[in-house]
């Protein structure tokens, strides 16, 4: 293996995606472990670990993307009566946009990742 590559964080998120999604019977995220996606993404588990210090960030890779993508959504909309239908049309269209980006093998930005559940420090008590 490559000491060091281009493109290393992109691959270990692809292919941590490709393993949850092979080891989906529930608890995939806990079964699948750094080891094994430093080994399907091609490198080494040293440059796993300076990538992605915590396999959670691959859970989280695409959220950043996401919102971007909804703000943009929203400020485009010229439908001011209606936020709550702009939103929804955002949210769908992004979906949609994102079920062919998986459908092709990759993200907005080149990468691959699941759809991320919501950060803990985004939920407010």
């Amino acid at each position: 293996m490559p000491r060091w590559e281009h493109g290393s964080a992109e691959r270990l998120t692809r292919a941590a995606s490709e393993l949850f999604e092979e080891q989906a019977r529930g608890a995939a995220f806990e079964e699948t472990s750094a080891v094994q996606i430093a080994k399907r993404g091609g490198v080494t588990t040293r440059t796993s670990f300076r990538c992605l210090p915590d396999r959670k960030e691959i859970l989280f890779a695409e959220a950043d993307g996401l919102r971007a993508a909804l703000v943009q959504r929203l400020l485009e909309t010229t439908d001011v009566a209606a936020p709550l239908r702009a939103v929804t049309r955002a949210l769908a269209g992004e979906a949609s946009d994102h079920h062919e980006r998986r459908r092709r093998g990759g993200t907005r930005d080149g990468r691959h990742g699941p759809s991320a559940p919501q950060r803990p420090s985004d939920v407010t008590p």
